[in-house]
């Protein structure tokens, strides 16, 4: 009996049944990732996020006790190794302890095919190492807007990495001055990266993340911050005072125990802008525990 056969023809066959109820709005243990959320840590995850791959995060990660990475590794090209991989590097720096891989947007070369393949591949490589706690699906609704995506291709990325591994968590962004809050996330995320891109709005903060808290009363949210959303290059650069605001809202939050993490934008931007990691560690003095967390915990 071929039974490498066998088990593909598992997965295949799991994979186009997840694929119809999908698109049916049905939840299933593995379209929906039902057991997943038992997957990310108990927390807080205090996470960074970097994209090139050149940028040394070893210092801020030490400075601030960035124990996440929310990583930047290319779509998988079939040949990649883990040891490789930006993921596998982060690990091996004092105190990280967990990743989120990344499946990024089609107009910076992840098209849909590429996609389905580092979904697959990701999820293969989480069942071996447990460090990783989640695929972000970047941009998801912003992807199905400006016709980057189309709604059946993100349905079958998600149905092939939880028909590969229904314990590895599917993260979905969500940007309130975007109208997420109003938005159906009929695939049932296991996590929401709340966003707030427009530097315009971070004063909403609180309100904006209540909002979210209430829309996914059951699925952790990490809280996002970005030092400089690159909005406007030279403009976006957050204020000391916007940008503890933010942040002292953010750690509330996290001591009620109403969110599970902080992700921090970008690496890069602390060494450009040294100042923030000061701003930074005054508040996140504020924490009422240490960013440790035992891997398999729930939240």
């Amino acid at each position: 009996m071929n039974h490498a056969y066998n088990r593909g023809s598992r997965v295949a066959l799991r994979v186009r049944i997840a694929c119809w109820l999908s698109m049916l709005g049905v939840c299933a243990g593995f379209l929906s990732g039902a057991d997943a959320k038992t997957r990310v840590p108990a927390g807080p995850l205090l996470a960074v996020w970097e994209h090139d791959a050149n940028v040394d995060i070893a210092p801020i990660v030490q400075e601030l006790g960035f124990n996440t990475l929310w990583a930047h590794d290319g779509p998988y090209d079939g040949k990649a190794e883990w040891k490789d991989t930006m993921m596998f590097r982060a690990l091996q720096i004092q105190g990280m302890k967990y990743i989120v891989a990344k499946i990024d947007r089609k107009q910076w070369g992840w098209s849909y095919e590429a996609s389905l393949k580092h979904a697959e591949w990701i999820a293969k490589l989480a069942r071996e190492h447990p460090e990783i706690i989640g695929l972000y699906l970047n941009d998801y609704y912003g992807e199905l807007d400006e016709g980057g995506k189309t709604q059946q291709e993100w349905n079958e990325i998600i149905a092939r990495s939880r028909a590969v591994n229904p314990e590895l968590p599917l993260w979905a962004p969500l940007y309130p001055e975007n109208g997420d809050l109003d938005r159906p996330y009929e695939f049932r995320p296991d996590g929401i990266m709340f966003n707030i891109w427009d530097d315009r709005e971070v004063r909403k903060a609180d309100d904006y993340l209540s909002k979210a808290e209430k829309k996914f009363p059951h699925t952790p949210i990490v809280a996002g911050l970005y030092l400089n959303s690159e909005r406007d290059k030279e403009k976006s650069w957050l204020s000391e005072s916007d940008f503890k605001h933010i942040l002292g809202v953010y750690v509330q939050h996290l001591n009620a125990g109403k969110i599970a993490g902080i992700r921090f934008y970008r690496a890069a931007q602390f060494n450009e802008r040294p100042e923030y990691a000061k701003w930074a560690k005054e508040v996140l003095a504020g924490l009422n525990k240490p960013a440790v967390a035992a891997p398999g915990g729930g939240r």
